[in-house]
């Protein structure tokens, strides 16, 4: 009888020992469960109440899921930007009776000062500004002038 009492403890202890084991595993995974859950919840509530620019100091430009202005909705037609080829261009054509003649001439020498209003140059520049508010149109004349040194001004 007491060998068998004996072996009844032994099979005991072994139990306890087993079953402490057992509880040490489980504490072990619940500690990293536990971890795991909050690295979940942290996940998560980026997700729930997602800040943006507009409940938060953040700017629009770091907006998640935001539309992005460069990329166009238009389809792709194959063909290059600008003028194609064989299209005729239309320009602007110059009047020949404009509203308002303004001769540019430049009042002085660029290189020493002196006035050089007097002397008379050549024409090289013509150009028409058309108002389109009054249908007006002014012709500006650009003359330089040489002046006694050889240095050409020019007016702006």
């Amino acid at each position: 009888m007491k060998s068998t009492v004996l072996k009844d403890i032994e099979a005991l202890f072994q139990k306890v020992e087993d079953l402490t084991n057992h509880v040490g595993q489980l504490e072990n995974e619940i500690k990293d469960l536990k971890r795991e859950n909050e690295i979940l919840k942290e996940k998560l509530s980026k997700y729930e109440n997602p800040r943006n620019s507009n409940n938060s100091s953040i700017p629009p430009s770091k907006d998640e899921n935001r539309l992005f202005k460069s990329k166009s909705l238009r389809e792709k037609t194959g063909r290059r930007p600008g003028g194609q080829k064989g299209h005729e261009g239309t320009t602007l054509e110059m009047t020949s009776d404009p509203n308002e003649i303004i001769d540019h001439y430049p009042e002085y020498c660029e290189c020493c000062g002196k006035d050089i209003g007097a002397i008379v140059g050549e024409f090289v520049e013509r150009r028409q500004e058309v108002a389109c508010k009054h249908q007006s149109v002014m012709d500006r004349k650009k003359s330089p002038v040489s002046s006694n040194h050889g240095k050409v001004s020019r007016t702006s």
